[in-house]
């Protein structure tokens, strides 16, 4: 599938090996792995492909015949799509239900940098994130460590 800019951050970005995946295409920077299974939800992969077809909330939500309410619960990943409503959304949207429900499979490309902005971003993300995870594992050493000595 093409490469389509999008307007967001997958909200449950993990980076838990704290790199980017990225190719470059065109002297365009892809990133590769952005809607995988570990870094976006169902609901981020369902708003993308909302926005990559060009249409409103209102307008996927009139033509899969939902409201808007529950097309953004869904896109907030408070609940999901029965079966049935899922194959409208294929259908509508162009994507397999497999790729939105699970990331695996053929979908959406990630987004697209002139440079290499984006990509160094999400690498500086992820750095601090993994600089923040070792250090509340060394506070909370810290505080085990001083509640013994308090309380022993």
């Amino acid at each position: 599938m093409g490469s389509v800019g999008l307007n967001f951050v997958p909200h449950c970005l993990r980076m838990q090996d704290y790199r980017i995946q990225a190719k470059k295409e065109n002297g365009m920077t892809v990133v590769d792995d952005w809607f995988s299974p570990d870094r976006a939800t169902f609901g981020d992969r369902l708003a993308a492909a909302r926005e990559a077809a060009g249409l409103s909330k209102d307008a996927l939500a009139a033509r899969v015949g939902v409201t808007v309410e529950i097309l953004e619960s869904w896109e907030n990943d408070l609940a999901e799509p029965p079966n049935a409503v899922l194959t409208k959304l294929e259908e509508v949207l162009g994507q397999p239900g497999e790729w939105m429900v699970t990331g695996r499979g053929e979908g959406l490309a990630g987004p697209v940098a002139s440079g290499d902005t984006i990509v160094q971003a999400l690498d500086d993300l992820a750095r601090v994130r993994g600089q923040i995870d070792a250090l509340t594992a060394e506070l909370g050493g810290i505080e085990i460590r001083l509640r013994g000595l308090l309380h022993g």
